[in-house]
């Protein structure tokens, strides 16, 4: 295990990339300064949809965006909103989510 990742994170990509399957497609995010972060998690995610097939759009560190709590408000799903949904319902990848 890497000093820089907790137990559950190296459960959670084993998980990940051992029993997901290609079907759902996800999108995963995370913020720049975010305390719960113990960093490398978004690489470790990208390895382990690759692994495992699964349709996926990770982004990581919009810039704009900080903390935990980066989402709140109305600034994120304006920029965000429409690839992430676009993504799910129809596999398109546009900018800034691509």
């Amino acid at each position: 295990m890497s000093p820089r990742h907790h137990p559950a994170d190296e459960t959670l990509m084993a998980h990940a990339a051992g029993t997901l399957a290609a079907g759902p497609r996800l999108v995963v995010v995370n913020f720049e300064k975010d305390d719960y972060d113990v960093g490398g998690r978004m690489d470790d995610a990208k390895s382990a949809f690759s692994a495992s097939g699964v349709d996926a759009i990770v982004i990581s560190d919009p810039a704009g965006f900080a903390g935990h709590g980066a989402a709140n408000g109305n600034a994120f799903p304006r920029k965000y909103g429409a690839c992430i949904y676009n993504f799910i319902a129809t596999g398109a990848r546009q900018p800034p989510c691509s």
